[in-house]
């Protein structure tokens, strides 16, 4: 069964915040390793019978991350499609896990894939995710996971995210402030064309230069 059905899911997330936890019956216990798209289908649906019994761990959850991005036949546009509709069914119980899995395999497969189940998430995630985005020392987070997480809650919640993407302008990271620049230049409106003016005025990177300049032009002069 995959989850398209919208109360489905719904019931999937009030479920998973209930339960989701990591369990000592659980702990050394993962998905196998699938090496055909049937066993990766019979993985996915065992994973969808896990969230609807509300029996999905915390274990459960960063075991199937894992295969986000997989290199592998078994990995059909079909099955990676519901792999991201269980995760994201989640709610915020997948986002300490995507996190993880961004932080370990920063490659850009990962990072889109993972972009694509934060994007899933409910709008009441979205807060997390800003929050995440930002530098804060107490939680260092490498510059490729803050530029996914501003992406995923930038183009889930755009008016919402405007004054996190014009705050991290500012950021010390190259790659954020150039992930904020090309945000704004979509959701930001005119506070976010104020904000990328008064930034171009002191960037010196040429390549987030030219990225604020696009956005300029996007938002229009």
């Amino acid at each position: 069964m995959t989850m398209t059905d919208p109360s489905a899911a719904t019931e999937a997330r009030t479920i998973c915040r209930a339960t989701m936890r990591s369990s000592p019956a659980t702990s050394g216990l993962s998905f196998g390793v699938p090496t055909n798209p049937e066993e990766a289908e019979k993985l996915v649906a065992h994973a969808e019978r896990l969230v609807r019994a509300g029996r999905m761990t915390a274990d459960y959850v960063q075991d199937l991350t894992r295969f986000l991005g997989a290199n592998s036949a078994a990995w059909t546009r079909t099955n990676r499609e519901r792999l991201r509709r269980v995760l994201s069914a989640l709610a915020e119980g997948v986002v300490d896990a995507l996190v993880a899995t961004m932080t370990r395999l920063p490659r850009t497969d990962v990072l889109d894939e993972c972009e694509l189940v934060l994007r899933g998430l409910p709008p009441d995630a979205m807060p997390d995710l800003r929050r995440l985005a930002q530098r804060d020392e107490r939680v260092p987070l490498a510059a490729s996971v803050r530029a996914t997480l501003l992406r995923a809650a930038a183009r889930t919640d755009g008016a919402g995210s405007v004054s996190t993407l014009i705050a991290v302008l500012n950021d010390p990271e190259p790659e954020v402030r150039e992930a904020a620049a090309s945000l704004l230049g979509e959701v930001g409106g005119t506070a976010g064309r104020v904000a990328l003016e008064r930034r171009l005025e002191r960037e010196a990177d040429a390549a987030i230069r030219a990225s604020v300049l696009e956005a300029i032009d996007s938002l229009g002069r």
